[in-house]
């Protein structure tokens, strides 16, 4: 499977960078257990996807990373914790994605077309999509972490949410929930259960931004 095959590619890629970059014995410092972290969650992540929850190892896991199995197991007490460490860690990514829309000097139109088209792409980003999946598949075994993916999705719209709240405060919008027209917005950009159920939701991206953009700026009393 394409999966399993990506899976040993990462395997000796990392295997490689890990030779390359040896350093010294000893503790590592802030910045090196940082980065041990992430490529520990990324491989996780990568394995998580490739073989699913159930077939998942930590022996695997932790040959690809060459971080021991004692370490993991201190730091997430198990291949659960680890599960709940990588859901939890993906949820959050979109965020920075429409942290960093441009605002200075735009008409709304352009700055909420922009949000739209993140939101899309990040909908329709392959291995989100399966995590979530995975995570939804899980969530009886794992109910902290479907509320953790809840709470994930509204702490992401919060750059939508304070540029949508700074309108209504310049009187360019009217009364009404802000958190609620970001969920509406992002509702519209995720097109409901289709995007969990379906690989190719059909349509262009441009076009679908387009479609809904009108949508909500007529809904909300905004010029087009």
């Amino acid at each position: 499977m394409k999966e399993h095959k990506n899976f040993r590619n990462a395997i000796h890629n990392m295997k490689r960078e890990r030779t390359a970059t040896t350093t010294p014995r000893g503790r590592p410092n802030r910045q090196q257990a940082e980065q041990r972290h992430v490529h520990l969650l990324t491989l996780a992540r990568e394995h998580f996807l490739a073989e699913g929850f159930g077939a998942a190892t930590i022996d695997r896991i932790a040959a690809a990373s060459g971080v021991s199995k004692s370490t993991i197991y201190a730091h997430f007490g198990g291949k659960e914790g680890l599960f709940r460490a990588v859901t939890k860690r993906s949820c959050h990514a979109p965020g920075a994605a429409l942290q960093q829309v441009r605002i200075d000097g735009r008409r709304p139109a352009e700055v909420i077309g922009e949000f739209i088209r993140v939101l899309i792409d990040e909908a329709r980003d392959p291995d989100s999509l399966a995590l979530l999946r995975l995570a939804i598949f899980e969530s009886p075994r794992f109910p902290d972490v479907a509320q953790a993916i809840h709470q994930a999705s509204l702490e992401t719209l919060e750059p939508l949410r304070a540029y949508l709240s700074h309108l209504q405060q310049t009187g360019e919008l009217g009364a009404g929930d802000m958190d609620l027209a970001a969920q509406d917005l992002a509702s519209l950009c995720t097109g409901g259960y289709g995007f969990l159920l379906l690989n190719d939701r059909g349509g262009e991206s441009e076009q679908e931004a387009a479609r809904i953009l009108g949508l909500f700026l007529r809904g909300m009393g905004l010029p087009e």
